[in-house]
């Protein structure tokens, strides 16, 4: 056996996360579950990695894109940008913005922040209602324009994303 032929990484170590959003704990833990579940249906140490990250990257990709999506707003981010980008991300500024004039869709992105919830969990009444009375407050300019949410603190350097140089 080579040394580390039985060394498996989880959480962080296998999942660069920007700890600006705070999501590094709860993938750990998750990824750990994850690989107690797939010990305890099969304790075969040397088929774990083919059966464990399969599973570990279903639940820890999204969290991830996510937040690499977020941090594409910095122009010295390298890595090509998704397609979707320049409508998903002025949509997510858009609810955070929103999130500032209500309790219910803070609440709820809180939660989907920090994995409590899926973000279609989250999908409720009191949310969409939320999104729709900021909205039409926005377009009859009865909000003065919002600068209070800060922005994140620009990266020093450049951010490597996988699969760029």
């Amino acid at each position: 056996d080579h040394p580390i032929a039985r060394f498996m990484v989880l959480g962080d170590s296998a999942w660069a996360y920007n700890p600006l959003y705070g999501q590094g704990m709860s993938i750990g833990l998750t990824c750990a579950r994850i690989l107690r579940d797939v010990l305890r249906e099969n304790v075969d140490l040397a088929s774990l990695p083919r059966r464990f990250y399969p599973r570990a990257k279903k639940f820890a990709w999204d969290p991830w894109e996510a937040t690499a999506l977020m941090d594409m707003r910095w122009p010295k981010t390298v890595g090509k940008r998704p397609w979707h980008s320049k409508f998903t991300m002025p949509v997510t500024d858009f609810v955070l913005d929103a999130g500032h004039y209500d309790k219910h869709l803070y609440i709820a992105m809180l939660q989907a922040i920090h994995l409590l919830k899926q973000p279609f969990e989250l999908l409720s009444l009191r949310v969409v209602w939320a999104i729709m009375k900021y909205t039409l407050l926005r377009m009859s300019f009865a909000l003065p324009p919002l600068n209070t949410r800060p922005a994140p603190p620009a990266p020093s350097g450049e951010l490597m994303l996988p699969g760029s140089s």
